[in-house]
């Protein structure tokens, strides 16, 4: 989680903060992470396994069956920041290709934290 691009030449302090506030979640391989159109509250960091970003197709926008492979994420990756200072919905799935764990950070946990780190909001 620390290598994430997202604490990049961030306060050491707040890294911590941020750290001890993860939770982490497990998916099985096929599982969704995110699902478009889903209420958006927490940012993902993935610690472990494969991910597929996949992008609604223009014909059928709520089908997955036909969504488009854009992205991989591994570990070291993180999505889902925009929810943390929006309220939005999933503009995409994000589907397990392996075994995963991410760390997740709600929206609801940060507020907190950016009280005492404004600065990294």
């Amino acid at each position: 989680v620390c290598a994430s691009k997202y604490f990049h030449n961030k306060d050491p302090n707040y890294i911590m903060a941020v750290i001890n506030v993860l939770e982490d979640e497990v998916f099985l391989p096929g599982d969704y992470i995110a699902r478009r159109g889903e209420v958006a509250t927490a940012m993902y960091f993935v610690s472990r396994g494969n991910m597929t970003i996949l992008i609604p197709d223009m014909e059928e926008p709520a089908d997955v069956t036909r969504a488009k492979d854009v992205a991989k994420l591994r570990q070291g990756d993180h999505f889902g920041e925009v929810s943390l200072v929006k309220e939005t919905v999933r503009t995409a799935w994000v589907r397990a290709d392996t075994y995963v764990i991410v760390s997740a950070l709600s929206r609801k946990r940060i507020q907190g934290i950016w009280t005492f780190y404004p600065e990294e909001r």
